[in-house]
């Protein structure tokens, strides 16, 4: 969350949007629809690609943490300018699509009728959509005020991302650093075969585990230098940065 957060206030978008994972795939990186949209922003193949994520045999961009909310944005940006600033019927835009809301504000103008989210016949899933972000803003906003008690974010990131020179499989940086597989996958979910080939060339870890991640990249080195493993399977570290820093 503090990584979209970082990501909305450098493209100049509500704070608020930062709730809308919440909404589409409960913040699961892997989660899947009804309707096969996939990853943190639930993402249908022809709009993924329209916004240049790439969806390989072995990676899956939807499913990138970095990369489906870098699309998302521009994504969420170009439907706020294409109807007129109006978040309401951005986001109906963004449930629906773009041609069902423009074609119900076409039948509502036609007929007289006002045109903006709350007088337009959309779709069941939609006309709900937009109420339900507005409701998490208002129970996140004052959450006393419900009764509840949320958990404060850390106002730090939380990953880094580390460049690749090689391909790396996932399975065998969690034997030489002591991060867990589990781990090094949800944070990179986007790897499907468990490996990074095919992928951005670089690898999220947590901050927290750097020094053990730098014990396991030795470790390699030294394998790799020793002949026992393929320059496939080795990997050296060009670049380490805190992901909000990109």
């Amino acid at each position: 969350m503090h990584f979209i957060v970082e990501g909305l206030e450098e493209h100049n978008l509500p704070a608020e949007l930062a709730l809308l994972p919440i909404i589409e795939s409960a913040y699961n990186p892997v989660a899947v629809s009804n309707q096969k949209a996939v990853g943190l922003w639930q993402f249908m193949p022809a709009t993924a690609r329209d916004f240049g994520l790439e969806l390989t045999p072995s990676y899956d961009g939807r499913r990138d943490i970095i990369a489906s909310t870098q699309a998302a944005m521009k994504y969420l940006t170009r439907l706020h300018k294409q109807f007129d600033n109006d978040w309401l019927l951005a986001l109906a835009a963004y449930n629906a699509g773009e041609g069902t809301v423009s074609r119900s504000i076409e039948a509502n103008r036609r007929k007289g009728l006002p045109t903006d989210y709350w007088h337009l016949n959309l779709p069941r899933e939609t006309q709900a959509y937009v109420p339900r972000l507005l409701a998490l803003s208002m129970l996140v906003g004052t959450p006393a005020g419900y009764g509840i008690d949320l958990k404060p974010v850390a106002n730090e990131p939380y990953f880094m991302a580390v460049e690749l020179r090689h391909p790396v499989d996932l399975t065998q940086i969690a034997l030489t650093s002591g991060i867990t597989e589990k781990e090094l996958q949800r944070l990179n979910p986007a790897y499907i075969r468990g490996n990074t080939v095919g992928g951005p060339g670089h690898l999220l870890v947590p901050i927290s585990k750097k020094h053990l991640l730098m014990a396991g990249l030795d470790a390699l080195g030294k394998v790799g230098e020793g002949g026992a493993h393929h320059s496939a399977l080795q990997l050296e570290q060009t670049a380490v940065a805190a992901v909000p820093n990109e």
